[in-house]
């Protein structure tokens, strides 16, 4: 006979424990909902008011049947019930991260949600079972419970759908608004008077966070409320209650963000809980021990918050108060800014100049008077450890739009906007440093994330912040294979590599003008850094990069740079999907930088130009969207194709060579054929040359290509790298000469290579007689061609009869050569004249075509036509 099923929770069960076992009897309505022993005081209540019209709660189980299935909800540890052995079968429901691994007989679902109920109320709607309006109270309370309403930062978007959902079936948040409420009786609120006279409120990490304490002389019911009131009345991040009760000390703890894991910090205690709510009862300890070893593991295992010196700009730029308000202007023209400090003399801050206010002095014809005159004048700054807090009350108080960010002597260092608050509002951060650390370990063989780890000791020992860039970054998060390690540095990047390639060998090299430096990794460097040398598992070069900012002064010009923070160097990048940057010095290693959304793009999948003059800045970037759109199977978002459009007049205006560049990139891509058509498709292809077009010949041709790549007609040389050549020669085999020609001009290709593309395209127009030539002819046609040409001629010949000729011409007939040659024929009298050329270029043909077969005849036919020469 079969045993029972039973849905379990959590001791101390909360509203939204309550409406996780309830939410799952619904779904599994086999199944019996066991209330655990203690309940929180408003869950007593509800069930005393509403549990009788509330089937299935059980909270005696009496029942001995054998357990044959226990569901646990909002919980991972539970106590048994009977009828359950060790080998029950568990499947655990649970909206924290799994903490342990799992023994085989249990089962895990679940995901990050503000609250345990909104997953099972997910699955609700999916299978479309119908609630009554007291079942959704129910629900909506375990909701607003665990998330505060939906104001708690855990909060996600599937807590508020799942919110919404139950309040369009009836909940109602009259009944939901009385049970959040905290009931207390006379002792509880006499001990919530002395908890609250006795806090004290610590910063830990840039985390406000509240410890209080108090002597009980008899252990009190559900202490948890007085928990929850206390933290309600001093929001601050965290709070700990710890109550000695006789000989043991109760520890309760609650948390409002991410970084203050008070599951872990109980953990310390022998306690336990999750992230926002636990508990540890210590034994035969004084309480004054418990408080301070609390103290310590706070100190420890509080993560930072986030503080100005996180999101501010070094590398500040700062104007004069008697430069003049042109200079200002021209400034801001340069460097996008919106505003400037404004510095005395003496290096002094006396005030903020803003775009708004140099633009109406202009037109007011001021541009000769001192930025002084039309200057916010004040001393607003903020000091790296600020909290962000600070910032936006800085920002509230002070209407400047741009806080100047000061050292301990008053020193500008930094800049820190309205723009890096909105931002920091609006980030999703997916990836958290821990994580991000993890990924880089996983992705990178050892010896180069040793590698990153000392450039970031270096940058350290320096004072320099570094930061992973570009598109390891990118693929970091993609996870694709990338050893391209681009280093962008606040601080002097030639002076930090020249350091490193000091210590650990290797070459280098520099260009101070730019401040960038390349070191070059060998064996030296492996060698002292204590890993096994192997060319593909070490990256060629370490690229250094000053931080920097750029301007075009035209359309299509190089830009001009200057030294700029992290965040201007990011934003001179092309797309946003490659604006991402981890940070490796200063610590906390690993901290995910997205100023722009890239990674929001990245899992849309979308190739995004980071401003509406990105194209027109640089054109060659309407081809690298192209690259990077058939790369990752990504596409371009409308408005950036709105914005190639637009710009593809500025191709005409582009250098060959840079074009040139972008097509060989796009042509070593392994989408090189749905690359071409894209270009075709938005324009781009026809703006380069009108005369270049992708057709349906072309697209067979390049299927061959590709087959030929794997497995070529003949044995290739083990240099051979011209496959590019012999896929742009296709593109452009029906060209007549001249507009070949043009076309090479167009993309300044080497005259050697034109004249390759030359001699490809006149063996094409032969391929359609090839087959009748004899030996001799096809192989004098053939042999100026190189590889790169007798491969474009095999691929585009019409049969399989002319294959075989131009494979035996590559196997065979190139390598005959005659046994008489020049020098030989000077022995024999023969003047080095034309007739001498002719001779020889006679003779290896009738070796070619078989009329001549051995010395003998090639003796008989020189001495015939040396007597017919001389008679």
């Amino acid at each position: 006979m079969a045993g029972r099923k039973v849905i379990l929770t959590h001791n101390n069960a909360d509203l939204d424990a309550l409406a996780s076992l309830y939410a799952m009897y619904k779904l599994t309505p086999d199944a019996e909902p066991i209330l655990p022993r203690r309940l929180h005081r408003n869950v007593d209540k509800f069930l005393l008011l509403y549990g009788r019209a509330l089937p299935g709660f059980n909270q005696e189980n009496l029942q001995k049947e054998d357990v044959e299935l226990a569901y646990v909800v909002d919980s991972q540890s539970f106590d048994m019930v009977r009828g359950m052995h060790p080998t029950t079968p568990i499947y655990i429901i649970d909206h924290h991260p799994l903490e342990q691994n799992l023994p085989e007989h249990y089962q895990f679902q679940g995901k990050p949600t503000g609250a345990n109920t909104t997953l099972l109320v997910e699955m609700i709607i999916e299978r479309g079972i119908y609630l009554s309006s007291l079942e959704a109270t129910l629900l909506m309370c375990g909701i607003y419970e665990d998330t505060g309403s939906l104001t708690y930062s855990a909060t996600t978007v599937e807590d508020i759908q799942a919110a919404a959902w139950l309040l369009q079936h009836g909940a109602d948040l009259d009944i939901v608004r009385d049970f959040l409420r905290h009931w207390m009786d006379d002792s509880q609120k006499e001990l919530l008077s002395r908890l609250q006279e006795n806090a004290e409120t610590t910063v830990y990490q840039g985390h406000s966070v509240m410890i209080t304490s108090a002597v009980l002389k008899e252990p009190m019911e559900d202490l948890s409320t007085v928990a929850s009131e206390l933290r309600d009345l001093f929001e601050t991040s965290a709070m700990f209650m710890v109550l000695q009760i006789k000989k043991n000390v109760q520890m309760i703890a609650r948390s409002v963000v991410d970084d203050i894991h008070v599951g872990r910090i109980m953990q310390h205690f022998e306690g336990g809980g999750h992230n926002r709510a636990a508990a540890a009862l210590v034994r035969d300890t004084p309480l004054d021990d418990v408080r301070r070893e609390l103290r310590q593991v706070l100190q420890n295992e509080i993560r930072p918050a986030v503080r100005v010196a996180d999101m501010m700009s070094l590398g500040v730029q700062v104007i004069r108060d008697d430069s003049t308000i042109r200079e200002a202007e021209n400034l801001m023209l340069h460097s996008g800014h919106e505003g400037y400090p404004v510095l005395d003399k003496n290096r002094h801050l006396v005030g903020l100049v803003t775009r708004r206010a140099v633009e109406r002095a202009m037109h007011h014809d001021m541009q000769h008077r001192p930025v002084s005159d039309i200057m916010d004048a004040g001393t607003v700054t903020l000091r790296p450890e600020d909290s962000i807090e600070l910032l936006k009350d800085k920002i509230l108080d002070s209407g400047w739009g741009q806080i100047p960010v000061v050292d301990e002597e008053n020193q500008v260092i930094g800049i820190i906007t309205r723009t890096d608050l909105i931002s920091h509002w609006g980030q999703k951060l997916p990836y958290r440093n821990g994580e991000m650390v993890h990924r880089l370990k996983a992705a990178l063989p050892k010896g180069v994330w040793r590698l990153l780890q000392v450039i970031a000791d270096h940058a350290n020992d320096l004072n320099y912040r570094v930061f992973l860039v570009g598109g390891i970054v990118r693929d970091l998060l993609l996870e694709t294979p990338n050893l391209d390690i681009d280093l962008v540095v606040e601080g002097e990047a030639v002076r930090l590599t020249r350091r490193l390639q000091k210590q650990f060998g290797g070459g280098i090299q520099q260009h101070d003008q730019f401040g960038t430096a390349k070191w070059k990794i060998d064996a030296s460097v492996a060698e002292t850094l204590g890993y096994p040398w192997d060319e593909t598992s070490w990256p060629q070069y370490v690229d250094f990069a000053t931080s920097r900012a750029e301007f075009y002064d035209a359309p299509t010009a190089l830009p001009t740079v200057r030294p700029s923070s992290i965040k201007m160097d990011l934003h001179r990048r092309d797309f946003t999907i490659n604006t991402l940057a981890i940070r490796l010095a200063p610590p906390p290693m690993g901290e995910l930088l997205d100023f722009y959304k890239g990674v929001e793009d990245l899992e849309k999948g979308i190739i995004r130009a980071l401003h509406s003059l990105s194209f027109i800045d640089d054109p060659t970037r309407m081809l690298r969207a192209v690259r990077f759109e058939q790369r990752f199977g990504f596409r371009i978002e409308e408005r950036t194709e709105q914005l190639i459009a637009n710009a593809l007049p500025l191709i005409e205006r582009l250098s060959g060579d840079r074009i040139r560049h972008e097509i060989n990139m796009i042509l070593a891509e392994k989408t090189a054929l749905k690359g071409l058509e894209r270009l075709q498709e938005l324009g781009i292809l026809q703006a380069i040359h009108p005369a270049l077009h992708v057709d349906d010949s072309f697209r067979s041709y390049y299927e061959v290509i590709q087959k030929v790549r794997q497995n070529p007609p003949w044995s290739l040389p083990e240099d051979f790298d011209s496959w590019h050549t012999l896929i742009f020669a296709i593109l452009t085999r029906e060209l007549d000469e001249e507009t070949l020609e043009s076309v090479g001009k167009r993309l300044m290709v080497s005259r050697l290579t034109r004249e390759k593309l030359r001699v490809i395209h006149r063996g094409y127009q032969v391929l359609t007689y090839l087959h009748e030539m004899p030996p001799s002819e096809i192989t004098y046609t053939l042999e100026p061609l190189t590889h790169v040409g007798w491969l474009a001629c095999w691929i585009l010949t019409p049969d399989a009869q002319t294959r075989q000729k131009i494979e035996h011409f590559v196997n065979h007939w190139r390598h005959i050569k005659p046994s008489i040659d020049g020098n030989i024929l000077l022995k024999m009298g023969v003047k080095a004249s034309p007739f001498m050329g002719k001779l020889l270029h006679d003779l290896r043909a009738r070796w070619l075509d078989g009329e001549i077969t051995n010395a003998e005849d090639e003796q008989r036919y020189i001495e015939q036509c040396l007597r017919e020469d001389h008679p």
